[in-house]
């Protein structure tokens, strides 16, 4: 449904009232076709909502492992800061007790950025 809606012409950067767009609601949900349809046709992935989280930041929240993966391989900003200040490392502190390989590439990428 989301794919037919972008081919006919729908708008992803769109946001609801809270500033979620698409985007921060397929990466709540852990969807990955969805973030990938939407990456594909201009969603801006490191679009904000009112609290200044990115899809980045509510992915690792809600602990979807294999999108925080997709995100970063796409390109998310891991030094962009919400409106409490969190950045990487704050992400990185989330998946910590998750997955090792990926704090290791989430570390990788925020130093990486540092140079």
């Amino acid at each position: 449904m989301v794919q037919d809606l972008l081919k006919a012409g729908a708008a992803p950067n769109v946001t609801d009232l809270a500033g979620n767009s698409a985007l921060a609601w397929a990466a709540f949900n852990g969807n990955h076709v969805i973030i990938e349809d939407l990456l594909n046709t201009g969603a801006r992935i490191n679009i904000t909502n009112n609290h200044g989280n990115t899809p980045l930041v509510l992915a690792s929240k809600m602990k979807h492992l294999d999108i925080v993966k997709l995100l970063l391989e796409r390109g998310a900003a891991v030094t962009q800061q919400d409106n409490l200040g969190k950045n990487c490392n704050t992400v990185g502190n989330l998946l910590a007790r998750a997955s090792r390989q990926l704090i290791a590439h989430v570390w990788t990428r925020c130093c990486q950025l540092r140079v």
